[in-house]
């Protein structure tokens, strides 16, 4: 499973940008947050959306 993902010098994206997918610790324990497969101490979503202006790096952060 992806916890984090890092992208940077592709594309339209110079500087590194970071998508952290991981759900914080404080966050109630709601079933749609289960704990990673690979370790347990994780948690992540079971979807994710990726939205924004148009022209503002969705595709590329995808394409990466």
């Amino acid at each position: 499973m992806i916890h984090e993902f890092s992208v940077s010098n592709f594309n339209s994206i110079r500087d590194e940008v970071t998508l952290d997918l991981r759900i914080p610790k404080t966050s109630p324990g709601y079933a749609k947050f289960p704990a990673s497969h690979s370790r347990a101490d994780i948690r992540l979503p079971t979807v994710i959306a990726l939205f924004g202006a148009n022209a503002s790096g969705k595709s590329t952060i995808l394409s990466a």
